[in-house]
């Protein structure tokens, strides 16, 4: 009696962390017709930390997950097109030319790419080359263009 007691329970729990998983698994609910929202700023590290990282401190941005993110909703019909918000970037020009590539990328599916300066900012040539790639670049009214462009020696 003992063990058909254990194997019941067990059964349960099994079948409720299942019934959680898959809860969890389906994603959210996205609308058709809705746009990709995406924050750019800040630095973004080149692969996820380990899983005690995950487990101990907050998660930091990554690369990939940015990627990965415009690749899949260039995919999906649910997403009509993309809204990215450029703040300060530290990030150097290899990692702004791979974002400005996943957006291109996107962009060439032909869905729509708005993006949105959203700080004017001294040396912000990075923020532009990103944002440059939209078919729409937007300011806010009272600021210039954040550009003082580039120089080099040969």
């Amino acid at each position: 009696m003992f063990r058909r007691r254990r194997f019941w329970i067990l059964l349960f729990v099994l079948l409720a962390v299942f019934g959680i998983w898959r809860f969890r698994a389906s994603g959210p609910k996205v609308a058709q017709g809705s746009y990709l929202h995406l924050r750019l700023e800040g630095s973004y590290v080149e692969q996820p930390t380990d899983i005690l990282g995950k487990l101990f401190g907050e998660a930091p941005n990554t690369l990939i997950d940015v990627l990965e993110a415009l690749q899949v909703a260039s995919r999906d019909r649910r997403i009509a097109g993309a809204v990215v918000e450029v703040a300060p970037l530290d990030v150097g020009w290899a990692k702004a030319e791979d974002l400005r590539d996943a957006l291109a990328a996107f962009k060439a599916t032909g869905k729509p790419v708005y993006a949105l300066l959203e700080q004017e900012a001294s040396a912000s040539n990075v923020e532009y080359f990103v944002a440059s790639v939209a078919s729409k670049v937007y300011l806010a009214p009272a600021s210039t263009a954040p550009l003082i462009g580039l120089a080099a020696q040969v």
